[in-house]
């Protein structure tokens, strides 16, 4: 009798070791090594606004769309990058041009007035780590690395000027 206690529960120690283990390697390991686009969820909400910074030692210049159809083509575009999950981290230093982003739904909840997701920690020198955090529940905040491509700022750039000027005429 006392030895089937004494063996269930050295396999409830193996089991739990195991897992323990398991989730230890999931999650330090494995996570990181899954191709993951948190944007690719969130095909329901609706764009209403757009805008990205450029921020210079001497200046920032604001770019800012309202055009909805302008917002789609953003929000593709960076639907469609191939993000992956890092611990790495963009290093900014003071004599380089970093850009920061943000996409506004027109969803609401009780905290906010807006839904939001943010771009950020995107340095001139490597234009392949995004930050993305949002005020969306269960958004997967964090640092991404863009791996077939670099973030294409000039892209984005002529979408909204290309916009502005046909708002113009």
């Amino acid at each position: 009798m006392l030895f089937m206690k004494v063996s269930k529960l050295k396999w409830l120690s193996i089991i739990i070791i195991i897992l323990v283990i398991g989730t230890f390697i999931y999650q330090n390991y494995i996570y990181y090594m899954i191709p993951k686009n948190p944007l690719v969820k969130l095909d329901s909400y609706t764009l209403k606004e757009f805008w990205i910074d450029e921020h210079t030692s001497e200046n920032v210049n604001v770019l800012k769309c309202n055009d909805i159809s302008t917002n789609n083509l953003i929000y593709k575009y960076i639907k469609d990058l191939e993000l992956i999950p890092t611990k790495e981290r963009s290093i900014y230093v003071s004599e380089e041009i970093y850009y920061r982003g943000q996409f506004e739904f027109e969803e609401k909840d009780m905290l906010s007035d807006y839904y939001y997701i943010t771009i950020s920690d995107l340095c001139s020198k490597s234009m392949d780590i995004i930050r993305l955090s949002s005020n969306i529940r269960r958004f997967p905040k964090g640092y991404y690395k863009i791996l077939d491509t670099e973030f294409d700022y000039e892209y984005i750039k002529d979408l909204i000027d290309n916009s502005q000027s046909n708002m113009e005429q």
